[in-house]
């Protein structure tokens, strides 16, 4: 596919876009919904009584998933005349990114067969906490690959712009921000709120 420098940016921006909004159902809303941290119970009867709203998540992490390749392809093919190199790095950790979510979504796939008991079952919990665990541990790739991305960026346009200096410095606020909705101590550190 040989994509125009404009071309590749709608097709990076779009898909952006897109994922946001179906994040913002998936796991604002969805997955939210459903799973209540250490409350097996209470999680499992929230799944299975609202099959559909957890298909519905599902459904949106794959989407979200093929718009994250589409975003590594598109960012990718923007920035190759820049630098190569570097374009291609950051596209392939984004992509390897994109694998780490894809295993974590394997797992919410997994609860499925745990449905049809009429009791509790507690590997329902087993099987979304490594979601959340997975992703994050994807997350620090995905800071990589924003770190090459705000270098490209500020290539881009031959200074240090707000755009390439945010962008290289998102990591770290998105670490921030993921630790201070109580995710995993160790996963977040030190780099966490301090």
């Amino acid at each position: 596919m040989n994509l125009t420098d404009r071309q590749a940016a709608l097709l990076a921006g779009i898909s952006l876009l897109l994922m946001a909004a179906v994040d913002g159902y998936a796991y604002g809303y969805a997955y939210n919904s459903l799973v209540i941290a250490d409350d097996a119970n209470a999680t499992y009867e929230n799944i299975r009584s609202s099959t559909g709203l957890y298909t519905g998540g599902v459904i949106g992490w794959v989407i979200i998933f093929i718009l994250d390749l589409l975003v590594a392809w598109g960012l990718y093919r923007f920035f190759q005349n820049i630098n190569p190199s570097l374009s291609r790095n950051a596209g392939i950790l984004r992509a390897v990114y994109t694998l780490f979510l894809g295993y974590a979504i394997w797992n919410l796939i997994q609860v499925y067969p745990l449905l049809d008991g009429t009791e509790v079952n507690p590997e329902v919990m087993e099987r979304l906490q490594p979601f959340t665990s997975i992703w994050n541990y994807g997350l620090i790739i995905f800071g990589l690959h924003l770190v090459g991305l705000g270098m490209l960026a500020i290539k881009r346009t031959k200074d240090a712009s707000i755009f390439g200096i945010s962008t290289a410095l998102r990591r770290d606020l998105l670490q921030r921000l993921e630790c201070s909705q109580g995710d995993d101590a160790k996963l977040c550190g030190s780099s966490c709120c301090g």
